[in-house]
């Protein structure tokens, strides 16, 4: 396999989810401060959290940053809801061009995201069961393989096999489906860990996962699905 057709396929996949940005902000989620909620802002985490991802979606990220910093902030949050927050950020800090994707600050913040170890919630007690967001393993997993490094190829399989429960109990027909507007598709998200799986030389798997995305976008809606099938064929799957 040519390092240079892997790594344009790499960039193309970068490309396709960073989108466009604009617009400024703090860049790092975890450790920065609050922002004022605008006025139509919900006063309710949980709204708050739809709120945002709406604004993710019409692809008003400043508007989005503010409700998942409100979600930060809110001393009523859950420490799963202030989980996906932090997430929310960091994502809208990507599409706001702030960081890029791989990124040592993102996949740090990440790293702490995902952290079952860590608390979010200062009402969160050690017997409740710590519960991840899938769009923090979908974008650490995302930053991994991108990013290139040596064994970033490991980690991330390692975080988009989550999305499916995980290396050891993966569910082959998992179902993504994000909460904060990701604009990733079920089947985009089988693509992904298809070339996860290529990367770190599972054929077979690859072409299971590869397999599954193309069955459920048989129509080719989902230009992610056909750029990596057209990248896992050119590099010799």
């Amino acid at each position: 396999m040519s390092n240079i057709v892997k790594y344009l396929y790499i960039a193309l996949i970068a490309l396709f989810i960073t989108g466009c940005g604009g617009g400024g902000g703090s860049t790092s989620a975890v450790s920065g401060g609050g922002s004022t909620p605008t006025p139509a802002l919900p006063t309710e985490p949980s709204q708050q959290i739809t709120y945002g991802s709406q604004k993710v979606l019409s692809k008003d990220y400043t508007e989005a940053k503010i409700a998942f910093e409100a979600v930060r902030d809110n001393s009523s949050s859950t420490d799963y809801q202030k989980r996906l927050a932090y997430t929310g950020i960091n994502y809208c800090n990507l599409k706001l061009s702030n960081i890029s994707l791989g990124d040592d600050s993102m996949i740090n913040d990440l790293l702490s995201i995902t952290d079952r170890n860590q608390s979010f919630s200062s009402s969160h007690t050690t017997a409740e069961v710590i519960s991840i967001p899938k769009d923090a393993y979908m974008l650490l997993g995302l930053c991994y393989l991108v990013r290139n490094k040596i064994g970033d190829e490991v980690n991330a399989l390692k975080y988009l096999q989550e999305l499916g429960g995980g290396s050891s109990n993966f569910d082959d027909n998992f179902k993504f489906e994000t909460e904060i507007g990701l604009g990733i598709s079920n089947a985009e998200a089988h693509s992904l860990i298809a070339m996860a799986y290529f990367y770190n030389g599972d054929s077979s798997k690859s072409l299971l996962q590869l397999s599954i995305a193309k069955s459920l976008d048989p129509n080719g809606n989902y230009e992610l699905v056909t750029e990596i099938d057209t990248a896992l064929s050119t590099m010799g799957i």
